[in-house]
């Protein structure tokens, strides 16, 4: 007989939700989130490990975002308690190419978060990683441009909720390659929020100058780490 698992308390099945939204987070991003900063400052990862333990996530530490830290993903067992599936959650370890750019897009919605909760009462209704995208609209010869993240946005207080597109700027782009992303956003009928850490800002704000649809996020990553 196949076991029964007992039903997620909310704050796990919010947790593994977020962790399977972005494919990946780090533990001090779980800590932020989900943890109120004058908290006891283990009690994060004590109990990331006993969901770990519960076989709902695995571990490891990688260097991302400028130091080496522990990693979460969603075990198979997690989307069997969510009851959702992939690609509608993300699932195992995505290749170690893809940790900066998925940490960086979870930093990403955490400072959205933050901010749009700060403006009476706004939320991040959706968040669709180009994971989902992907799955959803397969390459075709005549696809339109998928962003890195789709995000539905609801900015208080009169609920008025838009539709962006993310950028997840790793600093790859320079130049001729920079301008032809920069164009393909700007060619979008959507809002785009170009996401780069500070010291690109300056470069990305003279890429955009022609594209008004686009707006830049300067994360400042070296002040946005829990204090333990």
């Amino acid at each position: 007989m196949a076991q029964t698992l007992p039903p997620l308390p909310p704050l796990s099945r919010s947790l593994l939700r977020w962790i399977g939204d972005g494919g990946l987070a780090t533990g001090d991003q779980l800590a932020r989130r989900f943890w109120p900063p004058d908290g006891h400052a283990r009690s994060p990862y004590v109990y990331l490990h006993r969901l770990e333990q519960q076989g709902y996530i695995r571990s490891r530490r990688h260097q991302v975002l400028g130091r080496v830290q522990p990693l979460y993903v969603l075990t198979a067992a997690a989307s069997t308690a969510l009851q959702i599936d992939p690609p509608f959650v993300r699932i195992d370890w995505p290749p170690p190419a893809e940790y900066e750019h998925l940490a960086l897009a979870q930093e990403t919605r955490l400072y959205l978060e933050q901010q749009l909760a700060n403006s009476a009462g706004g939320a991040i209704l959706a968040w669709r990683s180009d994971y989902l995208l992907r799955h959803l609209y397969p390459p075709t010869g005549t696809q339109e441009h998928i962003p890195d993240i789709q995000a539905k946005l609801c900015f208080g207080p009169r609920q008025r909720v838009e539709t962006y597109q993310i950028e997840i700027d790793g600093g790859h782009y320079h130049g001729k390659m920079l301008a032809r992303k920069v164009a393909q956003y700007g060619a979008q009928p959507h809002k785009v929020i170009w996401a780069c850490r500070t010291h690109r800002a300056a470069r990305i704000a003279r890429a955009i100058q022609p594209y008004p649809n686009i707006q830049i996020l300067a994360l400042d990553l070296a002040n946005a780490r829990r204090q333990e």
